[in-house]
C-alpha cells in the first residue's frame, strides 16, 4: 500500500480527520523533538517547543502543499522558534552549554552504539559552531535537500553545500583528533555528496567504482558514514509520552470538526452500489406484500364463498314459484 505523502494528511487533518495526526506525529516524533532538544539543551524547554511547533505548523494556513514539501516547511519553523528561545530572557546559559547533548538512561542508547562512542560524538557535535551544528542538524535530522536548506537559510544552493561540507570535515576533524590517520590521504571530492545520496546517478555510480577499486577510500567512507550514523542515532530522541497527550488533547479541541459539518461529512460520503439497488427494490418489495395482504383480507371477508352466497336468504325461505 503506498503511503499517504505528508502534504494530503495536513489538508486531511485541516479537514477535521484527525487519524491523519496519528501518522504526521509518529513520522516526524523522533525527528523533530531530537532536533529541538540537539538545539536547546534543557528537556523542558524542548517538550514546550515541540508542542508549540507542531500545532504552530499545523494551524498556519498560509502553508500550500502545492509550494513544496512539508519537512522543510516543519523544520523552519522549529529553527525559528529555536532561535526565539535561545534569545530569550529565559535563557542564561551560553549557547555552547546549551547545545551540550544529555543522553537518557542507557535504554535509550542504541544497542550498537558503545556510551563511549556516543559521547565522543556528543562532545563533538557540541564543539561545533552553531552555524555548523545546524547544517548538519538539517541535513541529517531533518533529511532536506541542498536546495531545502538553501531555501530555509535564504542563500544560494552552492553555499549550502560548501558549508556543509566545511561543517562535515570539522565534525569528522574533532572526532578524529586522536585516531590514526586515514591510509587514504586524499578522499575523493565527491565523497561527501555520495553519504548525502546528493549525486546524480553517473557521478554516483562513478564513485561507487572508485570505491570498489580503492581501499583507502572506502575504509574512508566507512568510517564516515559510520559518524554520521552515530551522529544521526545520538540524536534520535523520542518526546516524553506525557507530551504526546497534551498535544492530541489540543488537536482534538483545535481541529475537531462542528457536528453539522460531521453530518456533511457523513452525507457526502459516496454510497455503494449495493446500497442504491437496496433503496430502490426494497420500496417495490414493500409495496407489492402489502397489495397482496390487501387481496387476500378481501378474499377471506367477502360474503360469496365458493359460489355461495352468505348473504342470501336460506333455501327453505325462498319462494318455490
Amino acid at each position: 500500500m503506498p503511503e499517504v505523502p505528508d502534504e494530503e494528511l495536513v489538508v486531511a487533518l485541516r479537514d477535521g480527520e484527525l487519524a491523519a495526526f496519528d501518522r504526521l506525529y509518529v513520522r516526524y516524533e523522533r525527528r523533530l523533538y531530537g532536533y529541538i532538544r540537539r538545539i536547546v539543551g534543557e528537556s523542558a524547554v524542548a517538550d514546550d517547543l515541540f508542542q508549540d511547533v507542531f500545532l504552530k505548523v499545523l494551524r498556519d494556513r498560509s502553508y500550500d502543499p502545492e509550494r513544496g514539501r512539508f519537512a522543510p516547511w516543519l523544520f523552519a519553523v522549529a529553527r525559528n522558534a529555536c532561535l526565539m528561545a535561545q534569545r530569550s530572557e529565559r535563557s542564561h546559559a551560553s549557547l555552547r552549554e546549551r547545545a551540550q547533548v544529555q543522553l537518557r538512561p542507557a535504554e535509550a542508547a542504541p544497542p550498537d552504539v558503545r556510551v563511549g562512542e556516543a559521547a565522543r560524538v556528543q562532545a563533538a557535535m557540541a564543539a561545533l559552531p552553531e552555524a555548523q551544528r545546524q547544517l548538519i542538524l538539517l541535513k541529517q535530522l531533518g533529511e532536506l535537500s541542498y536546495r531545502e536548506i538553501a531555501g530555509l537559510m535564504g542563500v544560494a544552493e552552492g553555499t549550502i553545500k560548501s558549508r556543509l561540507h566545511a561543517a562535515t570535515q570539522a565534525f569528522r576533524r574533532l572526532l578524529t583528533e586522536e585516531a590514526p590517520p586515514m591510509k587514504c590521504e586524499e578522499c575523493d571530492a565527491s565523497l561527501i555528496d555520495y553519504a548525502y545520496d546528493e549525486l546524480a546517478p553517473e557521478p554516483r555510480r562513478a564513485v561507487t567504482r572508485h570505491l570498489a577499486e580503492c581501499a583507502g577510500c572506502a575504509v574512508a567512507y566507512c568510517r564516515l558514514r559510520a559518524d554520521l550514523d552515530g551522529a544521526l542515532q545520538a540524536a534520535h530522541e523520542a518526546p516524553p509520552p506525557a507530551v504526546r497527550e497534551r498535544l492530541r488533547a489540543a488537536v482534538e479541541r483545535e481541529f475537531r470538526p462542528s457536528w453539522w459539518r460531521r453530518g456533511l461529512a457523513l452525507v457526502q460520503r459516496p454510497v455503494p452500489a449495493y446500497a442504491v439497488v437496496a433503496a430502490l427494490v426494497l420500496p417495490a418489495a414493500l409495496w407489492l406484500v402489502r397489495e397482496s395482504g390487501r387481496d387476500d383480507v378481501a378474499t377471506s371477508t367477502s360474503p360469496r364463498v365458493r359460489g355461495y352466497d352468505a348473504a342470501a336468504p336460506p333455501l327453505i325461505h325462498r319462494p318455490i314459484l
